[in-house]
């Protein structure tokens, strides 16, 4: 669990099996304790995959640690390895938005118009999407992606297993499908269904 206060604070609590509270103690952590960020920056937003915490800074940096695992394998070069609190993290500058899948994250810089992800690929869910419109909500299922354009149409990628792109069949793709015929206002992805 995660938690950000009005002044910004992080304060993290449950299991760190993986180092994904950002502390080096493997164990369980019972009571909210502030997470400090590297270099001291400013978190905004928090969010956790199976066994990993995102966190994007004031400054628009991108923090990830815990199992780094599937990331550490992307080839992904605009990432950064450090080590703070005895435990390492990855960053990457310029994110303006971000969303975590199971072993994966989904972000866009800030131009608005690109995601890209990072982690594992085997469903296409790190596909590099190119928009001509502005993307304006980003959101990941474990292995799917899902994002909002400004004329709200919605478009999925990814895994298919369950038909949770909302295309007809079940072949996972990483090329994006609009499954909307009409405006879509807000939307929410699970693990395997949306």
């Amino acid at each position: 669990t995660a938690a950000l206060s009005e002044e910004n604070q992080l304060f993290v609590w449950g299991s760190n099996s993986s180092n994904q509270l950002g502390f080096p103690q493997k164990s369980v952590i019972p009571s909210p304790q502030q997470l400090h960020l590297p270099d001291n920056e400013i978190p905004v937003d928090v969010k956790f995959g199976l066994k990993f915490i995102a966190i994007l800074t004031k400054s628009r940096k991108l923090f990830i640690t815990g199992n780094l695992r599937s990331f550490l394998k992307s080839p992904h070069s605009n990432f950064s390895l450090i080590t703070h609190n005895s435990i390492e993290w990855l960053h990457t500058n310029d994110i303006s938005q971000f969303a975590c899948g199971q072993t994966h994250i989904s972000f866009i810089r800030s131009d608005a118009h690109v995601i890209e992800g990072i982690g594992d690929n085997k469903f296409g869910q790190c596909a590099r999407i190119e928009s001509c419109e502005k993307i304006i909500e980003l959101k990941c299922g474990w292995t799917h992606v899902a994002y909002l354009t400004e004329s709200k149409r919605l478009y999925l990628y990814g895994r298919n297993n369950y038909g949770q792109l909302g295309n007809g069949n079940r072949a996972e793709t990483n090329e994006p499908h609009c499954c909307s015929t009409f405006p879509v206002e807000d939307f929410s992805l699970g693990a395997e269904h949306g």
